[in-house]
């Protein structure tokens, strides 16, 4: 509970940085606010509820419920963390393409529809456990529809970051001024972190659903690398969205009209008639 104690209070952080900044990043900030916002329920429900579950003030179902809950809130904030990746970020630094723009949100789209399909598998056999049969269908069907959906997600989100981090990198290479200062730092450190929380979210599941041998201390790994990675990917695109530099062609238009070869003085001179 000391990490989540921990996390809470980064994420209380983050949330409090993300509406501070709002001025200043108004492309991406509704999705990058909604991400952490999530995160932050998500993280108080569980720091709320695990005590009372442990002290055995909470049923078993209550506290199946409550997970589900959590599921839903920490799903949706790892979807619009990539979301921001993939579409404002990436329009950002291409100027805002309307290609990229399109493509990216296809993306996600498609994203949005596994996540929602396997949360909403997923949150009918946990409501209905000890049922054999949901509408027609056996537990055991729903089960592996449920693996390959979640199957699905982990690696479409994997694949997701990693088109975003070649679309940026590209740009980085392209454009002089977003290879200034730390700018690229943020970049690299943006890609790298949301690769590696989508990469943990999806080892955890994997490990979930085939290892026999996990233990509390492996678990709790799990979940600290996860909210680690998450939170430094929140933050790097937060930095980003609000940063002059990032958007500071997007200010400006493409083509800047030639200065004016008219360097005398503003009149013009008119000779008198002469006898």
């Amino acid at each position: 509970m000391a990490f989540v104690a921990f996390y809470f209070l980064v994420f209380l952080g983050l949330t409090w940085n993300v509406f501070r900044r709002k001025r200043d990043s108004p492309v991406g900030w509704v999705p990058l606010a909604l991400s952490i916002v999530f995160m932050f329920i998500g993280v108080t429900v569980f720091l709320v509820i695990q005590p009372v579950y442990e002290c055995g003030a909470m049923s078993n179902m209550d506290y199946n419920s409550s997970s589900i809950a959590i599921d839903w809130l920490l799903g949706a904030a790892s979807l619009f963390l990539v979301a921001t990746l993939m579409v404002p970020i990436c329009k950002i630094v291409t100027q805002g393409s309307k290609i990229v723009g399109i493509l990216g949100g296809i993306y996600v789209t498609f994203l949005a529809v596994l996540w929602t399909a396997s949360l909403a598998i997923s949150t009918k056999l946990a409501v209905d456990g000890n049922s054999d049969y949901y509408y027609g269908f056996r537990s055991d069907s729903l089960r592996i529809a449920l693996n390959g959906l979640r199957i699905a997600l982990g690696v479409f989100m994997v694949i997701g970051v990693l088109l975003a981090g070649l679309v940026i990198i590209v740009q980085i290479i392209r454009k002089s001024h977003l290879r200034k200062g730390i700018t690229p730092v943020l970049f690299i450190l943006l890609i790298g972190s949301a690769l590696a929380f989508t990469i943990c979210d999806f080892a955890t599941y994997l490990a979930n659903r085939y290892s026999d041998g996990r233990t509390v201390a492996s678990v709790l790994v799990g979940f600290f690398l996860y909210y680690l990675f998450f939170a430094v990917a929140a933050l790097s695109a937060t930095i980003v969205i609000s940063s002059p530099r990032v958007s500071a062609e997007r200010s400006f238009p493409s083509h800047i009209p030639p200065p004016a070869t008219n360097y005398g003085p503003h009149y013009q001179f008119v000779p008198q008639n002469v006898r």
